[in-house]
């Protein structure tokens, strides 16, 4: 009788397993290896629209990206547009102390200053670039080097006067100016309702950092946009592929955020992402002039 009772339970919990695994194994894989057939075939179309010509003209270029964690993902994403267009012919090289350039060469340097501390990525920036006659430049600041506790319009002008900096002494090099990353927005709850009435702030993924960030990169677009080379990350992470876009409520304005189907973790790129932002990183280098 016990036996049979056993029995019944442990053929009532494989039943009861298995309707979950068929449940859930949609979501449990949709992602990294459910994505991996779609992603590099989804956005080849924007890649093609770029001639040879175009493509020939970047891979003779002497590039640097400074950048760390966001920026390793989008560089993750070029790798793999490479390898599924053996054409493009880019010749991406790590950056190391006392690099000298025999390129031409894409310089990748994925430790440029410290998180958390936006200013030695300025200064940093400046000296790498200015060790070598590059043709194209660009540096990225994290999430983590913007929250609601930033001064963002002291912030905006050390970065405006480093990148004068940089010009005068490379009038020939061509900056191109990077929006700020943006995480995943954060639902409405009673506890942070709670935390709002006391006045506190709701934690890492708080919207209240995700405004600042939105700040800071209307800074950058109203200085730069039209007038020099920028590259709009935070739009791109923040469209989904119909071309709507992820977005919050605060003190009556609409800001934007990460589109949750980019990432895994609220912050970082997944490979829909990175391959995404990638393309509109590579399409967009080799349409400049």
């Amino acid at each position: 009788m016990i036996v049979a009772k056993i029995y019944r339970l442990s053929i009532n919990s494989l039943t009861v397993a298995a309707f979950l695994i068929f449940l859930f194994a949609p979501i449990m894989s949709f992602g990294e290896t459910m994505d991996n057939k779609k992603v590099s075939t989804s956005y080849q179309k924007d890649l093609d629209k770029i001639s040879k010509e175009q493509w020939d003209a970047l891979g003779n270029k002497d590039v640097y990206f400074g950048h760390q964690s966001v920026g390793s993902n989008i560089m993750e994403g070029v790798h793999s547009i490479l390898e599924h267009n053996p054409s493009i012919n880019i010749n991406i090289i790590n950056y190391k102390k006392d690099l000298k350039i025999n390129g031409p060469y894409f310089v990748d340097n994925n430790n440029l200053g410290q998180n958390n501390n936006p200013e030695l990525k300025i200064n940093a920036f400046i000296e790498d670039v200015s060790s070598n006659k590059y043709d194209i430049a660009f540096m990225k600041f994290c999430f983590d080097d913007i929250y609601s506790t930033t001064d963002i319009n002291g912030l905006f002008e050390k970065y405006k006067q480093g990148i004068e900096l940089v010009k005068n002494k490379n009038p020939n090099l061509k900056i191109v100016h990077f929006t700020v990353p943006l995480l995943k927005k954060s639902e409405p709850s009673i506890k942070s309702w709670i935390k709002g009435l006391l006045g506190k702030s709701g934690g890492y993924f708080d919207n209240s950092h995700n405004v600042a960030r939105n700040k800071f990169n209307r800074l950058l677009i109203d200085e730069y946009g039209g007038k020099e080379p920028l590259f709009d990350l935070a739009k791109y992470e923040s469209t989904y592929p119909d071309g709507h876009r992820e977005s919050f409520t605060a003190d009556g304005k609409i800001y934007y955020s990460l589109v949750p189907e980019y990432t895994n973790d609220s912050a970082h790129l997944n490979e829909k992402g990175r391959y995404f932002v990638a393309v509109k990183l590579l399409t967009y280098l080799a349409k400049l002039n």
